[in-house]
C-alpha cells in the first residue's frame, strides 16, 4: 500500500522515521525483503514492488483480490517471492525480474498446501502453461487439479517425472466433465538444429504465414512442441542467408513428422529453410489445452527433488 505518514517526522538517520520520540520507524516499503502490504489496487499490486525492494522468501500481504495476466490473487491473503530458474538479482540495479510467476500463494492453515489459480484466455482456446519448474532441481511432482468452466468441474491427478530429454506423464483418477487437455513439456534453453536433425522427410519451408520444420528426431520435436507463442526463431535458408520469425501459436504436428506454425511475417515466394535456432526458458512445462475459452485450473504439488 501507499506509505502513510501520518504523525512521522524524518530523523536525522537516513531512511528512517519518528513519532516523536526517540525510537526510529523504518517503513517497509523503504526496505528490502521485509514484510510488505499492498492494497491490490492498480499499480499498487505484486509486480510493482520495485525488484530491488524484493528478497526471496519475502511475505507480501494483498488487502483486495485481483486479476492479472491469468493469474487470480485472492484479497486477504500473504504471498511469497521466488527466483524463476535462471534468474538472479542485477549486479547493475540491484533489483530482481518481478513477474507474477515470480510469487505464490502462502497458507498458514497447519502446513496445508498452496493452491495456485490460473484462468485461461477469454478470447481463445490456446494452450496455457500451467506451471513450470527447473529440472535440475525437481525430478518428479505430484499434481492435483480441479477444472471448472460456469458449472461444469473435472477433477483429475497428474505424476511428472523429468529424464532429460523426456518428460514422461501420466493422467489418472479422472472424474467430472471434460473440459481439456494436459501435456508437458521441456523447453531446452538453447536450440540450433541442421540437418540432419531436420529437412528428413522434406525440407522445411516458410511459406506465407505458415512456418512448417521437418523432423524425425524425438529432441527436436519435444523442442519445437516447447516453442510458445512469440518465440524468436532464426537461422540459414537455403541460400545461407538469414531470417527472423516470431512464432504466432506454438507449433502442432499436423503429420507424422511435419510441425506447423503461423509466424507473424508473410514470406513470398516460399523460403526453403535450412536451419532453426531459438532460445527456451530451460524449464519444465505443464500445460492445459481448454475445450472452451475462461476456463479455471487451481492446483496443489508435491515435488520429489
Amino acid at each position: 500500500m501507499s506509505s502513510n505518514y501520518d504523525g512521522l517526522t524524518r530523523n536525522v538517520w537516513p531512511g528512517t522515521w519518528s513519532t516523536g520520540t526517540n525510537a526510529p520507524i523504518a517503513l517497509d516499503t523503504e526496505l528490502r525483503g521485509t514484510l510488505q502490504s499492498i492494497s491490490g489496487d492498480s499499480g499498487d499490486r505484486l509486480t510493482n514492488i520495485p525488484g530491488a525492494r524484493i528478497q526471496e522468501g519475502m511475505l507480501v500481504y494483498v488487502k483486495t483480490g485481483y486479476t492479472a495476466n491469468s493469474y487470480t490473487r485472492t484479497g486477504d491473503t500473504y504471498y511469497t517471492y521466488k527466483l524463476g530458474g535462471g534468474e538472479s538479482r542485477s549486479a547493475i540495479t540491484g533489483a530482481v525480474p518481478n513477474a507474477e510467476s515470480n510469487w505464490s500463494e502462502v497458507s498458514f492453515a497447519g502446513g496445508a498446501p498452496t493452491t495456485t489459480t490460473i484462468t485461461t484466455s477469454a478470447s481463445n482456446t490456446n494452450e496455457t502453461v500451467i506451471d513450470s519448474f527447473d529440472p535440475a532441481t525437481i525430478k518428479s511432482i505430484k499434481y492435483e487439479l480441479q477444472v471448472n468452466r460456469n458449472s461444469d468441474y473435472q477433477a483429475t491427478e497428474i505424476r511428472l517425472v523429468t529424464d532429460l530429454p523426456n518428460i514422461f506423464l501420466t493422467e489418472y483418477a479422472i472424474i467430472g466433465t471434460p473440459l481439456g487437455q494436459f501435456n508437458s513439456y521441456y523447453s531446452p534453453a538453447t536450440n540450433n538444429y541442421a540437418s540432419p536433425y531436420i529437412n528428413n522427410g522434406g525440407i522445411s519451408v516458410w511459406n506465407g504465414t505458415n512456418f512448417r520444420v521437418y523432423t524425425s528426431n524425438n529432441t527436436v520435436q519435444l523442442a519445437l512442441l516447447s516453442a510458445n507463442t512469440g518465440t524468436n526463431i532464426t537461422g540459414l535458408d537455403s541460400s545461407s542467408n538469414t531470417y527472423s520469425i516470431t512464432l504466432g501459436n506454438p507449433f502442432t504436428e499436423t503429420s507424422n513428422g511435419v510441425y506447423d506454425s503461423s509466424v507473424t511475417v508473410s514470406q513470398s515466394p516460399a523460403k526453403l529453410i535450412s536451419s532453426v535456432v531459438w532460445s527456451g526458458s530451460g524449464l519444465t512445462e505443464l500445460r492445459f489445452k481448454p475445450d472452451n475459452n475462461s476456463t479455471t485450473i487451481k492446483f496443489i504439488t508435491t515435488t520429489i527433488l
